[in-house]
Order: structure tokens, then sequence, then C-alpha cells
């Protein structure tokens, strides 16, 4: 198995799944969750960087609320480039526990590469491109940045609901490390539109 063959062809069918991804989960997100994953993965000699790599690419690509239906399954495409049963077997386990909507709590069982991927995921889910992200995914969905009357799901809303919760979440220290500053830029921002808006 070349496992660099395999990534390569990996990164081209992961941007040809996210050119029909809204903007906050294209493909230079999943460049970004690739290189955090990379980051935080040399503090970890146990974590099988191939098996990390790969689980970073293709996170998203059966997520419900993204990818297309002309597009190999994951399964399909590990199959396709030739990974052994065994370790396609990992990389779909792993990829399973990435979500939030599917994992909003810590999960200590985890494999290794899948708390490291999960960590980088989250990590670009906050901070100033975090907030970028939120507001984004937030047009996508016609939601208004907020509402006073609280009748309507707001983009606001999910800073409460989900990102002030990320950091506590993470699995590493090295990715505590990391998100320390883009939790509290976070914060700063929340209070800065909340006095905006008085």
């Amino acid at each position: 198995m070349d496992c660099q063959a395999i990534i390569l062809k990996t990164y081209e069918y992961v941007k040809d799944v996210s050119l029909c991804n809204d903007l906050s989960h294209d493909f230079l997100h999943v460049q970004r969750v690739v290189a955090l994953t990379k980051k935080i993965a040399k503090t970890h000699s146990d974590c099988d960087m191939f098996v990390a790599e790969m689980v970073a690419l293709l996170h998203d690509v059966e997520d419900r609320k993204l990818g297309s239906k002309k597009f190999f399954k994951v399964k399909d495409f590990l199959a396709h480039v030739g990974l052994s049963s065994e370790t396609a077997c990992k990389i779909m386990q792993c990829i399973e526990f990435i979500s939030y909507s599917k994992n909003p709590t810590k999960n200590e069982a985890l494999p290794i590469e899948a708390k490291i991927v999960q960590d980088a995921d989250r990590i670009d889910a906050i901070g100033a491109v975090g907030v970028a992200r939120t507001f984004a995914y937030g047009a996508t969905q016609n939601y208004p940045f907020y509402d006073k009357d609280e009748k309507t799901h707001s983009t606001l809303e999910h800073f409460e609901e989900k990102l002030f919760k990320l950091y506590d979440l993470l699995n590493t220290s090295e990715a505590k490390r990391i998100a320390l500053q883009r939790h509290e830029f976070m914060k700063q921002f929340y209070l800065q539109f909340l006095d905006e808006i008085k």
C-alpha cells in the first residue's frame, strides 16, 4: 500500500466533493483541519499519522447536511483506493466520532486518531475563522444574525448552544494550548456584538 499515493488521491476526491458544500465546510476547511491534525498528532507518538490524515480529509464527506449523492460513499472510496479492510474499518470508525452533533460530550474511549481529528475540527469552529464560518453557515439557512424577541433561531444563539462549549470538550493538551486564544477571542467578539446591538 503506497500511503502517499492514497493521500494524494484522497485530496483530489475530497476537493471534488467539497465543491458541493457551503463556504463554512469548503475545501479550505478540510485543509485547515488536516494541518491542525498534523500539528496535534506530532505530540502523540501513538497516533497513526496516515489514519489521522485520512480521517481529517474524509470527515465531512458523508455529513448529512453536506456532500453530493453522485460521489462514492467513504467505504466505497476506501475500497477503490485499495486500502486493507482493517485500515478502512479503523478510518470509518474514527469518522463516526468526529461530528459534534453525534458526539456532544467527551468520550475517553475514542481511538487517539479520532480524538485528534475531533479536536482539529472543533478548533476550526472557534476563533476568528470559527466566527466567520458560523455566520457563513447561518446565511445558508437564512438565519438572522440575532433575534431580540427570541422567536426564531439566530446565528448568535449558536455561540451559546455549541461554540462556547467546545474548548472544554477538547481531548488533548496540545489542542487546548492552540485553542485557548481562539476561545477567548470568540468570547470577546460575542460580548462586543451584544454591546453593539443594545
